[in-house]
């Protein structure tokens, strides 16, 4: 069987400065911290459709069941300014939703967590969703409730209400054509940046390769150019492993750090370099005999203008990398990151 596609979307679908604004404030959320970075754009294989997908981060708990592990979630989220409007808990799927902003549309947000069972871990998905430039409202999810008044508290009223769809709240502009990438390869900026990145000691260190920078042409996606892979500083405490590797880190400034006993930790780190935005980001799990996952990313080629995540204020001696373990979950700073997979924008 032959599987072919292609696209003859409205150019007005795809995404705009609009977006880019819209899905930065869910970037640099410390609740969200995405660990994939996307902006609000036209749907591939739809009818006119739009994906309003700004971010995602996936965290695995220990010692906790899927209830407790969404409702610390939620009670994380609360923290930062979001609102919870609803649970449902099935046997092997417990899902929350929550919004931010209300109905504006420039700043309004929608989040969906979402606990899956695995064996002695659950697996914690959260995605968060912006309006799209052509959406003309924004809908009311529900009023605010409180966690011991859903399934998450053993309650039963209250069920998750569904995110909006992706059909356009509003009308493209038909005038608008179909963005398209420049054919123009690797800048000299973009050279600076894999330059400086492969001059850094810790990076070279790594003995890992930054995959290829993707130059497709016409309207396709783009990826980053980026790598990953897993340090194992010795068996130690998750939190204490994750210290060991940003110390080793002389030439990267941690901007957010996040931490508990039931999910480990997370920092995010910029390269200090003046070739513009590489970020790292580290994860250590625990029970994975001190194990540290790392990810480095560059911007896209020909992509928008990061520098916000130089703009970032650094963070200075972070409380879940001094040592012991906070008895309560911690979150300092603000998180950094760039974006995996884009379309052309609109100009």
């Amino acid at each position: 069987m032959l599987l072919t596609g292609c696209s003859n979307l409205p150019g007005d679908l795809y995404a705009d400065d609009v977006d880019l604004t819209r899905a930065q404030a869910v970037w640099e959320d410390p609740w969200v911290a995405p660990s994939t970075l996307s902006v609000p754009e036209a749907g591939y294989g739809s009818n006119g459709r739009v994906s309003r997908h700004a971010g995602t981060r996936t965290t695995t708990y220990v010692a906790l069941d899927a209830s407790a592990a969404t409702a610390q979630e939620v009670a994380g989220a609360e923290d930062q300014g979001w609102t919870l409007v609803g649970a449902t808990c099935e046997l092997d799927d417990v899902r929350a939703v929550l919004t931010r902003g209300g109905t504006d549309l420039d700043s309004a947000a929608v989040a969906e967590v979402r606990a899956e069972p695995d064996d002695e871990l659950v697996d914690v998905s959260v995605t968060a969703e912006v309006p799209h430039h052509l959406d003309d409202d924004w809908p009311d999810l529900g009023p605010a409730v409180d966690v011991t008044d859903t399934c998450l508290a053993g309650a039963s009223g209250n069920p998750a209400p569904a995110p909006p769809d992706d059909e356009p709240r509003g009308s493209a502009d038909d005038d608008v054509e179909t963005p398209e990438w420049s054919d123009a390869g690797p800048t000299a900026a973009d050279e600076a940046r894999t330059t400086a990145l492969g001059d850094d000691a810790w990076f070279e260190s790594l003995d890992a390769d930054v995959s290829d920078p993707d130059t497709a042409g016409g309207d396709r996606q783009r990826r980053a150019p980026s790598a990953e892979g897993t340090l194992t500083p010795g068996p130690r405490r998750p939190l204490a492993a994750l210290a060991a590797v940003v110390e080793s880190m002389g030439g990267w400034q941690p901007t957010y750090a996040a931490c508990s006993r039931s999910t480990g930790g997370v920092v995010t780190l910029r390269l200090d370099s003046d070739a513009g935005p590489v970020v790292a980001r580290l994860q250590a799990v625990p029970g994975d005999a001190g194990a540290v996952s790392w990810t480095v990313t560059l911007p896209i080629v020909s992509g928008p203008d990061q520098s916000w995540v130089d703009q970032v204020p650094t963070l200075g001696a972070p409380t879940c990398l001094a040592g012991g373990s906070p008895r309560q979950p911690v979150t300092e700073g603000t998180p950094v990151g760039l974006i995996g997979e884009l379309q052309p924008l609109q100009e």
